[in-house]
């Protein structure tokens, strides 16, 4: 089973420390969600995550030349909260991530074809991309990720700015994603919601620090720290 190991990240923006020796495990079959307040930290972890000490199956980046952290990184794909889209059609967007890696033809076409079936957006492929709506854009975005078949899928705070019914479309497609063990899921959210419907595995984290990690189940219903019970309660939770 693929497993993503990182370990003691640190991160220093002038004086302040906004990451403090975050490690963690995650595992292919369920999402893992890095959950807590906004400025926690939670962003910075998805978008530094793979130039910490990372394991990836085994495999330590950290001891691999540049061209090897190339292709360890190769491996991930990001989804950031706010959408980015090229002057091009949906397709056109989709398959950016492939042609860049040499991927075309018949077999781009394919994985275009399933990553848009994934968020419901098959039958826009040839609609330009910058006349959709926001929930769409979110939604051509991750199915760019899922056309590069990752390893590794990253998503920050990916239904944050989405109503009901696209959030449940992106929802779906992370779930299945996980559920189908294609790759290893982790996610940063500040909804609790969000993260009870999606999350096997739960991280807290508070001022850069890890709070608590453990199962989602555990984590909602009887947590260790009282700090993530206040969390849960819907308290306001200081480091």
């Amino acid at each position: 089973m693929k497993v993503l190991e990182v370990r003691g990240i640190w991160k220093r923006f002038g004086n302040k420390d906004v990451l403090k020796g975050v490690s963690f495990n995650a595992r292919k079959g369920s999402a893992f969600c890095i959950i807590g307040p906004n400025g926690s930290g939670k962003t910075t972890i998805l978008r530094i995550i793979d130039r910490g000490e990372i394991i990836l199956d085994g495999v330590r980046a950290t001891n691999l030349d540049g061209r090897g952290k190339v292709e360890v990184r190769r491996k991930m794909a990001m989804v950031f909260q706010q959408p980015v889209l090229y002057d091009a059609d949906v397709y056109g967007n989709v398959s950016l991530g492939l042609k860049i890696r040499g991927v075309e033809g018949r077999i781009a076409d394919e994985r275009v074809e399933e990553a848009l079936e994934a968020v419901n957006l098959r039958s826009r492929k040839k609609d330009w991309a910058l006349d959709l709506s926001g929930g769409e854009a979110q939604r051509v975005c991750l199915a760019r990720a899922l056309a590069l078949q990752p390893e590794v899928l990253l998503l920050d705070e990916p239904t944050a700015n989405l109503d009901p019914a696209n959030a449940a479309i992106v929802e779906s497609a992370v779930r299945e994603f996980a559920e189908k063990e294609r790759g290893v899921v982790v996610f940063a959210t500040h909804n609790m919601f969000e993260a009870r419907r999606l999350a096997g595995r739960v991280l807290l984290l508070i001022g850069g620090e890890v709070i608590e990690e453990c199962d989602a189940g555990k984590f909602f219903s009887n947590p260790d720290d009282e700090r993530s019970a206040e969390f849960v309660r819907g308290g306001i939770v200081f480091g």
